[in-house]
């Protein structure tokens, strides 16, 4: 048992835990302020489309 586990570094390998996990929480982050402006601009929508495309025939 001391043979398979005595090259292992635990502060290394806690320090990559750590960074893996952060970098994971950080891009999650990152996608669910994407996710709320989605979600908030959704009601906008309608009024963009009327503004872009005045003629109701040209609406796809």
């Amino acid at each position: 048992m001391q043979d398979l586990f005595g090259g292992v570094r635990l502060d290394v390998v806690a320090r990559m835990v750590v960074s893996t996990t952060t970098s994971t929480i950080g891009q999650f982050s990152i996608v669910m302020v994407y996710v709320g402006f989605i979600l908030v601009d959704q009601q906008f929508l309608g009024a963009k489309m009327t503004f872009l495309f005045p003629d109701p025939t040209r609406l796809a």
